[in-house]
């Protein structure tokens, strides 16, 4: 019976990749990172999934501390600041402003709303995996929001550096529906306060 036991427990270490807690050292890193952030820019590539189709686009993030946020693709620009929000149609140049936002959707498209909702929120794990001989730290936190498509936000980072991967925004019915690849992210490089204009 306890080879049966041990076997059966063994399996499902191989199938879930040996997942563990993560150490003190790697928490450590991460909270000083990015609660001390004070800006980054982002290059990511967007994918949102659907039951009819896929869209997928890249687009440049900004965040500038405490809460300015600017996301640019080739079609839109979109600026969140002091809870207003502003959509400008690139090719048209059509705006469309929204003015007292809940904290809502748009934030969670952003890794330090992640990262905040992680350190302060009671639904989270973390969890750290070896990933073609890298160590992956992931957080998962859920959102808090109404929508059932945006339940749960998974954030993976590299662990020697820090340096995020890929966030998804998963339903509550476990399925991916935005992933966020991360191309490239550069931490506290000088943002201009003029971008996050209307």
């Amino acid at each position: 019976m306890k080879r049966i036991i041990f076997a059966t427990v063994f399996i499902a270490l191989i199938l879930c990749g040996c997942s563990k807690l993560p150490t003190a050292d790697v928490n450590k890193r991460c909270y000083d990172t990015f609660s001390e952030m004070n800006s980054f820019v982002a290059e990511v590539k967007v994918t949102s999934y659907s039951n009819t189709n896929n869209t997928e686009y890249t687009a440049t993030q900004y965040f500038k501390a405490p809460d300015k946020m600017r996301t640019e693709s080739q079609d839109l620009i979109t600026i969140v600041t002091d809870r207003s929000m502003c959509v400008k149609n690139a090719a048209t140049g059509q705006i469309v402003r929204a003015e007292q936002l809940p904290a809502g959707d748009m934030d969670y498209m952003f890794l330090q709303n992640i990262i905040s909702a992680y350190y302060q929120g009671e639904e989270t794990t973390a969890a750290m995996k070896s990933q073609k001989d890298t160590e992956i730290l992931t957080l998962t936190v859920d959102t808090g929001l109404a929508n059932p498509y945006k339940a749960t936000a998974e954030l993976k980072i590299r662990a020697h550096d820090m340096m995020p991967l890929s966030l998804e925004i998963k339903g509550r019915d476990g399925k991916t529906y935005t992933e966020i690849e991360y191309l490239s992210f550069e931490i506290d490089k000088e943002v201009a306060d003029e971008i996050f204009n209307f």
